[in-house]
């Protein structure tokens, strides 16, 4: 198998594993059958073994192939897009919602919608995606296509998945949470179903994102994947 066949296999079957497994038709079964406990440990490890698999395949590319030649435009995409993606992930992670691995406990709260609730239910994928998405962008190569295609795929299904699997195991909790918030960024702002609320922003959340990013700005040549590297403002 050569090394660009290996990396579309990992990238798939990190795909297909999170977004297969993670379903109520297998995992309803299988909870049932090894707990839930054993469950979440069976599928962190496996998560772990494939996406370690994937960025070794990813790193193991010896030469790259340019579908697009980035530049300076391309390379501005991940500028731009990465503090609205920790923005993101930050408040996502820090708000307590439904959507969150555990989050059934909150489902009796009457302030479930707020801050960045209000945007969009799923915070944290769709950060990932603006990560992966605009790395793809910026890297312009066929490994990178492949790599950050996979993690823009996986999050965006993963939110449509998480959709399925929260209303089959939240029933109308989940339904009234999902008719006050939308799945696409600002599409409830948009059609009056939610407005902005600032104040719901804590300034420490903002703050977190910010130093995130810089902290990334700075040391991205020693965070960089692989053959990966996005200097700012420059290749």
């Amino acid at each position: 198998m050569n090394e660009y066949a290996q990396l579309a296999l990992s990238g798939v079957l990190f795909v297909a594993s999170h977004i297969a497994i993670a379903t109520p038709v297998i995992r309803t079964p299988l909870v049932n059958r090894i707990g839930e406990k054993v469950y979440v440990a069976a599928y962190s490890l496996l998560s772990l073994i494939l996406i370690s698999w994937l960025v070794s395949s990813y790193n193991q590319i010896a030469g790259r192939i340019f579908l697009w030649e980035p530049g300076i435009f391309s390379h501005l995409v991940p500028v731009l897009l990465m503090p609205v993606a920790l923005f993101f992930v930050v408040c996502g992670l820090l708000t307590p919602n439904l959507s969150q691995y555990g989050g059934e406990r909150f489902q009796n709260r009457a302030d479930l919608v707020q801050g960045i609730f209000r945007i969009t239910r799923h915070p944290v994928q769709w950060g990932i995606l603006l990560w992966a998405f605009s790395h793809l962008i910026a890297a312009g190569d066929l490994a990178g296509l492949l790599f950050f295609g996979a993690l823009t795929v996986l999050s965006g299904l993963g939110s449509v998945a998480m959709d399925f699997k929260k209303r089959k195991t939240l029933g109308d909790n989940w339904e009234k949470f999902s008719q006050a918030t939308s799945l696409v960024p600002f599409a409830a702002i948009v059609d009056g179903r939610q407005k902005l609320v600032w104040s719901e922003f804590r300034l420490l959340w903002v703050a977190i994102a910010l130093v995130s990013y810089l902290v990334l700005w700075w040391g991205h040549s020693y965070l960089a994947i692989g053959h990966l590297l996005i200097q700012p403002f420059g290749g």
